[in-house]
């Protein structure tokens, strides 16, 4: 019940992250009469100059940075962000499965425990890791796909 919960909750901050329209003027081609320089006007003090670049270059500011709007630029920053966050879950998982193997207290059952949790990340993180090796093989080498 608690993996449904997570996993519906997880499901539901992706869509408010990236379905409710933080992306601030996505224009792919450049547009001719529009400034689209005064978004930055609207965002922190401080990042208004890493807005007006990011503008000036034809790409998009967002609450994550900028944002390239190309299809290549969007798949690589795409693919960076699923790996960064698959990572940082492994890591999570290992920590917690360490915490519970160094808290079993001789406990067998919340030691097999732990352990799985451990082997489980482990094996995640080296499921991400072959799953680029195997898209950049594919993508790159073999099919030619320009942005992996």
């Amino acid at each position: 019940m608690k993996r449904k919960l997570f996993i519906f909750v997880f499901l539901g901050l992706c869509f408010l992250v990236f379905g409710r329209g933080y992306v601030v003027g996505i224009t792919p081609t450049p547009t001719i009469g529009i400034d689209r320089t005064k978004e930055c006007e609207y965002g922190p003090a401080e990042q208004k100059d890493s807005c007006l670049n990011c503008i000036k270059s034809n790409n998009a500011w967002t609450v994550f940075g900028c944002l390239p709007v190309d299809a290549s630029g969007f798949t690589r920053f795409a693919l960076r962000f699923a790996i960064g966050i698959g990572g940082g879950l492994a890591f999570l998982t290992m920590l917690a499965g360490a915490f519970m193997v160094i808290t079993s207290a001789g406990d067998p059952g919340r030691l097999a425990t732990g352990k799985k949790m451990i082997t489980s990340a482990v094996l995640g993180l080296l499921l991400i890791i072959f799953s680029l090796f195997i898209l950049r093989l594919t993508g790159r080498e073999i099919l030619g796909l320009p942005g992996l």
